[in-house]
């Protein structure tokens, strides 16, 4: 039986954290995290910025750079009608990577919880 590599995994995740940093900046804030959360009740189309200040009791500029940052982080999609723009969630690509990075992260903490139960058993992978 081959045993776990656990420094493989660590320089894994390793590399993972660093390509997962502005996702994880970008979701750390609360606003933003309310900006996803209203925008992912919204199946049907999508939110215009002044319907976003409407409903978070935030300003015009400050919903705007919100906005600006999780666009810029590829968690959110703009399309253009006529001169509104609307958003979106479109966040396949950041969550699959934090999804992987997560992963990882549980496989090292059951190989470190086995390894430090004195078990002798080792995670399998």
């Amino acid at each position: 039986m081959d045993q776990y590599n656990i420094e493989k995994d660590l320089r894994t995740v390793r590399a993972q954290f660093k390509a997962c940093r502005q996702a994880l900046f970008v979701m750390g804030d609360p606003v933003r995290q309310d900006i996803l959360i209203l925008l992912s009740e919204k199946l049907d189309g999508g939110m215009n910025v002044t319907e976003i200040t409407a409903k978070l009791s935030l300003s015009r500029p400050a919903v705007s750079h919100h906005l600006k940052v999780l666009k810029d982080g590829g968690f959110l999609k703009a399309e253009k009608t006529g001169t509104q723009i609307f958003y979106s969630i479109e966040m396949d690509e950041p969550f699959s990577r934090i999804q992987k990075l997560v992963e990882n992260l549980g496989k090292i903490a059951k190989e470190i919880k086995t390894r430090r139960s004195g078990s002798g058993k080792k995670a399998s992978g």
